[in-house]
């Protein structure tokens, strides 16, 4: 139902539909778009034909655009509404056989206009545009494509899609969507391994997620990438996610207070992580500082 509402209302929509009704079912919330906005194919379907029966070369160039803008939002809808497997599903759509050659021009032209978008600021946009590029290049590209064990082949169209995944996933951070800006740095990082980027990138989206093993993960991954002067979040990484584990210790031998002073730095990293906040919350509860908790709760 997720999938349905994702593709009549968008990825974007259907995400802060569910934002806003929290307890609504989206099957339920499926069928109040369909009521309020139905599909365009079934609108006013004798006006469309006498326009075609008029002007046919012009209602055939309407159609095409129309097919292309829905095979566009097909594609950018694997990037946005799905999980890192599912992201990196091909478009199967369209059924255009295109040479690789073809494929990875276009691919590098979205990858230009999603740079433009991003010095402008239109993080949607870049990151739409970024996603389209990267469910083109998966005509050609395996599903189960592993740079490491790809022996050269297509590895010049799947270092593009990893640069077109890394870039998306830099747009979307910008919107604060990093769980799907972490999950386009795993899928950069399964399509181009040395992409040291993508590490970082998806390390930084694990901390401010409070998922400081990951992150260490990612940044040791980065470091051995060559990327530079990356001690100083290495340490930190390691630093937050011994203290995560002590905490939670603490926490289970009813030490409230010291669990507080070991949790201060990765609230400080991610304020908004439910797994912080949660140890947070039974310390404060611990320690009797009832306030404390339920501001934290809210």
């Amino acid at each position: 139902a997720f999938e349905k509402l994702s593709r009549m209302a968008g990825p974007s929509a259907a995400a802060r539909l569910l934002e806003k009704n929290p307890n609504t079912p989206p099957s339920k919330l499926l069928a109040r778009v369909s009521m309020a906005d139905p599909p365009a194919h079934r609108a006013k379907p004798q006006a469309r034909d006498h326009r075609q029966h008029k002007h046919p070369q012009r209602a055939a160039h309407a159609g095409a655009s129309s097919s292309s803008r829905s095979a566009s939002a097909s594609s950018s809808q694997h990037h946005t509404s799905r999980g890192a497997r599912q992201d990196c599903e091909p478009d199967h759509e369209s059924g255009e056989a295109l040479s690789e050659q073809a494929i990875t021009e276009r691919c590098t032209t979205l990858k230009e206009r999603g740079n433009a978008y991003f010095k402008q600021s239109k993080w949607e946009a870049a990151a739409d545009t970024y996603a389209q590029g990267a469910a083109l290049a998966f005509k050609l590209v395996p599903l189960d494509y592993n740079s490491a064990t790809a022996d050269g082949k297509l590895v010049p169209l799947a270092s593009l899609a990893s640069v077109l995944y890394s870039n998306g996933a830099n747009a979307l951070d910008k919107l604060g969507r990093r769980h799907e800006a972490l999950q386009c740095c795993h899928c950069a990082l399964r399509l181009k391994a040395d992409n040291s980027k993508a590490a970082v990138r998806g390390a930084q989206c694990a901390t401010a997620l409070g998922l400081f093993s990951d992150s260490l993960a990612l940044y040791r991954a980065a470091a051995a990438q060559g990327f530079p002067d990356l001690e100083a979040e290495v340490a930190r990484a390691e630093r937050m996610s011994e203290d995560m584990r002590k905490a939670a210790e603490l926490l289970a031998q009813d030490n409230g207070t010291r669990a507080k002073v070991l949790l201060s730095d990765a609230y400080a990293a991610a304020p908004t992580s439910l797994g912080v906040l949660e140890l947070l919350v039974k310390a404060h509860l611990l320690c009797k500082e009832f306030e404390e908790a339920r501001t934290l709760v809210k």
